[in-house]
């Protein structure tokens, strides 16, 4: 990899291999490989390469680099672009820091509605002045986001994934429900750009500014996905408060750059944050049980709990089942909670016992 990163230094003119000091940083959910590269000479870089087990690589890191392109080119905040190589489709990036939405508000509270402020004007610009000339052709995932993709990959995801994988609950009786839960979203109008991840670890904060990172999802799609994605991202939790005070935010300002009815878009904005919370649900428990990636368990709680909140809404009651399993889910969830604690503390206990038995002998 180091000989590729230094190729790929000296192919964009940039400081040779020898100058930088060069660390592997992990990535959250993703299988991709991250450099970073910092030297007293020169402005941090990071080097992203494509996932060795995942066979679309190529086809996402193109769609990166395009895409990355495309939005700079409208003025929209994401990392500056400095190569690319077709072939192995490493991508050079400027370096934002670490400080993501997620840590700056945790850090500092008080600034929490004024970093989310930003974040949505920065999301309404991505949504808006990203759809002009928008590259089709860098979308290497889907064509867009529709209703197989909700059926396959987010109620699907949660149904595979979180319910029978982790809980072994079986999903038959809720199906009809899935269905008619896409067949709602679907209604929504798709002619704008979907992010498809915009949560608090996709933004990073550089000089208090949000720029938009993981964007390479981006595809057609309906104006209150992502949106919703922020809102109810478990990451941060925000309160029901400071939720309805930014969607009220988010639907001032972008009526007055177009034309939008409140209540249908309100309408909308319930069902597509269902399929939201189904998918993040189904990603947390597939990261966490089949990547290894243990993080994302802590997660699985605030994410259930967002969705039966969303189902206690009047809306809620088109749901019975769904709500029915999202009850079974948590009792599931507690018991295996109490169980994995009385283990640890037996584990606990019994290590203690072990140490004092040794000091005595």
């Amino acid at each position: 990899m180091h000989r590729q990163i230094q190729q790929l230094l000296a192919a964009n003119n940039l400081l040779p291999f020898a100058a930088w000091q060069i660390s592997r940083l992990t990535g959250d959910g993703s299988d991709r490989i991250f450099y970073r590269l910092t030297s007293d000479e020169a402005a941090p870089l990071i080097i992203v390469f494509p996932g060795k087990t995942n066979h679309k690589g190529l086809h996402e890191a193109r769609a990166a680099f395009l895409l990355g392109r495309h939005f700079r080119a409208k003025g929209i905040a994401v990392p500056d672009i400095l190569g690319f190589a077709e072939q192995s489709g490493a991508i050079i990036f400027a370096d934002l820091g670490d400080v993501h939405l997620q840590t700056l508000v945790r850090e500092q509270p008080d600034q929490l509605l004024s970093c989310y402020e930003k974040t949505i004007d920065s999301l309404i610009a991505f949504q808006l002045r990203g759809r002009d000339d928008f590259p089709l052709a860098a979308c290497w995932d889907t064509a867009c986001y529709d209703r197989q993709l909700m059926l396959e990959r987010e109620s699907g995801y949660f149904g595979r994934e979180f319910c029978r994988g982790l809980l072994g609950i079986d999903t038959t009786e809720v199906e009809e429900e899935f269905q008619k839960l896409a067949d709602w979203a679907a209604a929504q109008p798709t002619d704008f750009v979907l992010h498809r991840d915009f949560q608090s670890r996709n933004i990073m904060m550089n000089k208090d500014h949000p720029v938009i990172i993981d964007y390479q999802g981006a595809r057609p799609g309906p104006l209150a996905y992502d949106l919703a994605s922020l809102l109810l991202d478990p990451y941060v939790e925000l309160g029901f408060s400071q939720q309805q005070y930014l969607r009220e935010y988010y639907l001032t300002k972008i009526s007055k750059l177009i034309k939008i009815k409140h209540d249908e878009f309100l309408g909308g904005f319930y069902y597509l944050a269902l399929q939201r919370n189904l998918q993040i649900l189904g990603a947390f428990a597939f990261l966490s049980q089949k990547k290894g990636k243990i993080f994302f368990s802590r997660y699985i709680n605030p994410a259930l709990s967002s969705l039966d909140k969303l189902l206690q809404e009047p809306a809620g009651r088109d749901f019975p089942r769904l709500r029915e399993l999202v009850e079974s889910a948590g009792n599931k969830l507690r018991a295996h909670s109490k169980i994995t604690s009385h283990s640890k503390a037996q584990s606990e206990h019994l290590e203690k016992r072990s140490a004092i038995m040794q000091s005595s002998t």
